[in-house]
């Protein structure tokens, strides 16, 4: 007799776990997000496993006594072991999630497990302690189990560094030493960002638990990278154990037009930024793992490119190679995905919509060959650069506010390009419509250095311009260039971003396509545990913050559009004194800002409301280093024309 664990309830699988024994099947959710050498991280998604012989599920009805047939759960923490509590009405109780909801698992009303560690800090303010924790399985006989996987529901919110505190940990001497893997599921590590409620989580066990007949695991808030934080919350429920009987399936996870690992992949590309036949030409990516019990051999990668009629119009294979299951993996704890990366040879011959389309193969036969073929669309565009998907701004990323104001923010993405010659002119940016009028918000474009590439914290700061947010900007996408075009070097990554810096009355909202910065690509400007605001890596979504490689609207063009004509000062290189002048076809409410190359504001000029014609005024530079520094007018309506001039 077969049964779909789709089709059961919690409380069935629960009541059916030792009726059915081995028949059963069942979906669930692959552990995540691992680690490589360079730092970067990789999503795996949503993966088909075979339910055999269940160990046992547990719902909680019995609270930490277990409602199992091995017995109670053991909690530790370091709260005197008041940190892990059953939930209960108010849960989560803490001062910064008591707005949260309830875990919303299928016997949520049974009971379920929390973590409260920001309850446990709740009137420590500003002393907060940073904890730990551990909620431990009953001893369980897995002799007959060939490849064990632990499956739960979960939700979490966690602060206040990237690196997830969740690990699942197994023992098969008594607790003498543990076998740690990665428990944050598939949603991206990330600061301050509630999961998916509930996601639904699995971690194959079978490297280090397969057939052996006194284990234990544990739901740790304690990973080593992390040692625990201070605020926010861990619900776990409804927990099986259950034996992978699939005997050969593979599974394509990602697709990606990119090598995620060492760069960044993109939605949108410049077609100057087209990696060229003769160097390669794309970078196809795939992630793939063996959801079976059986090494697969002879497998092939197959990409594919199409056009957007859907026509293939390119095809590349990869040399065959071997993949080992978890449960012969000969490291433990072992990595369930692998990628490849494949030179394709293509090049595309003009701009527009194209798909790519990634395929595995073995010698043996798939049980499930629906999950062996993934698409992805990607566009090249005129000057574009981009992650997000315009077509998919399904998430408002806001700051924090607290005390009647906003925190500084921030939203931006990483950018790096293969080919010489672009110029950056500007950012688009679709700001979020619970932006506030009148907010004063920077675009920023920032060089990674040679010591820290990557670490915007520590970039090099290379060109800005300065807004104030009229209502008409929220909801549609807005160009900003900057006040200097910035010629790219291929060498360095960029980070182009829209900042506001200090704390507000204004909030500054950016639109976002939600879970899908698999590349570590996205950076928020937030609270960082220091008690400072730094970039954070690590997020989870993609703003809508795109380098553009044309200039849209120059000064001149700019200018003439609005009735505004603004002049190179005179003299220029100039001391002591220079004269500024402009033209007006319109009357105006106008005024200027002179800042130095670090956005730095120097002067503030405020000639008021303007009548129709030319104008002029002196502007006192005796106090002025010598360098280059810009002068920006702004209108009423946040027209902006700036120039730079030099002082000697």
């Amino acid at each position: 007799m077969a049964v779909s664990l789709a089709t059961l309830s919690f409380g069935q699988r629960l009541e059916s776990q030792y009726e059915f024994g081995n028949s059963l099947t069942k979906m669930s959710t692959a552990d995540a997000k691992l680690s490589n050498e360079q730092g970067q991280q990789v999503l795996t998604t949503t993966i088909t496993r075979g339910g055999g012989g269940a160990g046992f599920c547990e719902d909680f009805a019995n609270g930490f006594d277990g409602n199992n047939p091995y017995g109670a759960w053991t909690i530790e923490d370091s709260g005197d072991n008041t940190i892990w509590m059953m939930a209960d009405a108010n849960s989560p109780a803490g001062q910064y999630s008591g707005n949260a909801t309830a875990l919303a698992s299928e016997t949520a009303s049974n009971g379920w497990v929390i973590f409260d560690c920001d309850l446990y800090n709740t009137g420590l303010d500003p002393d907060y302690v940073d904890v730990i924790g551990y909620l431990t399985s009953p001893v369980i006989d897995m002799t007959e189990m060939n490849a064990p996987v632990v499956e739960w529901y979960h939700y979490y919110r966690y602060c206040c560094f990237s690196a997830s505190p969740f690990t699942l940990e197994v023992t098969v001497d008594g607790g003498e030493t543990w076998t740690i893997f990665s428990a944050h599921g598939d949603f991206a590590q990330s600061a301050n960002t509630g999961s998916p409620n509930p996601l639904i989580s699995a971690v194959d066990i079978s490297c280090v638990a397969a057939n052996q007949e006194a284990v234990q695991f544990r739901f740790a808030y304690n990973s080593s990278s992390t040692g625990g934080y201070s605020h926010y919350f861990w619900g776990i429920d409804d927990i099986c154990l259950y034996d992978n009987e699939i005997a050969d399936d593979l599974e394509i996870q990602q697709v990606m037009n990119g090598d995620i690992w060492n760069w960044w992949e993109y939605r949108v590309t410049p077609i100057e930024q087209a990696i060229p036949e003769a160097d390669g030409g794309l970078v196809a990516g795939t992630i793939f793992r063996n959801n079976g019990v059986n090494d697969q051999t002879n497998c092939v990668v197959t990409i594919e490119v199409l056009d957007d009629a859907m026509s293939v119009i390119h095809t590349y294979a990869s040399e065959v190679f071997d993949i080992p299951a978890n449960n012969n993996s000969p490291v433990c704890p072992n990595q369930p995905n692998d990628t490849l990366y494949l030179a394709t040879g293509w090049e595309p011959g003009s701009t527009g919509t194209y798909y790519l389309r990634s395929t595995i193969s073995s010698d043996q036969e798939d049980s499930n060959p629906d999950n062996s073929t993934m698409e992805k669309m990607i566009l090249y565009s005129d000057a574009d650069y981009g992650h997000d998907d315009e077509n998919s701004l399904n998430v408002e990323l806001t700051p924090r506010f607290e005390n009647d104001e906003y925190d500084p923010t921030g939203y931006g993405n990483w950018y790096h390009c293969p080919n010489e010659g672009s110029v950056a002119y500007g950012i688009t940016v679709v700001i979020g419509t619970g932006s506030d009028q009148g907010a004063e918000f920077e675009a920023r474009l920032y060089r990674g250095t040679d010591d820290s590439p990557y670490d915007p914290n520590s970039a090099e700061f290379q060109t800005n311009s300065y807004w104030w947010l009229d209502q008409g900007f929220t909801g549609t996408t807005q160009y900003f260039p900057f006040d200097f075009e910035q010629e790219i070097d291929p060498m360095h990554p960029y980070f182009a971003a829209i900042m506001l810096e200090t704390y507000s009355e204004f909030e500054l909202t950016c639109m976002a396509t939600s879970n899908t910065d698999t590349d570590n690509s996205t950076l928020i400007y937030e609270l960082s545990g220091g008690g400072n605001h730094v970039w954070f890596g690590s997020q989870t979504p993609s703003p809508s913050v795109r380098l553009v490689f044309a200039e849209w609207v120059g000064v001149e063009e700019l200018g003439e559009m609005n009735g505004i004509d603004l002049n190179q000062n005179i003299p220029n290189p100039a001391t002591g004194n220079t004269a500024i002048s402009y033209k007006l076809e319109q009357p105006t409410e106008v005024r200027f800002e002179i800042r130095d190359l670090q956005g730095r504001l120097m002067d503030l000029v405020i000639p008021g409301v303007m009548p129709t014609g030319q104008h002029q005024f002196d502007l006192n530079i005796s106090d002025y280093s010598a360098g280059l520094y810009t002068y920006t007018l702004i209108t009423k309506d946040n027209v902006r024309l700036t120039r730079r001039m030099t002082v000697r």
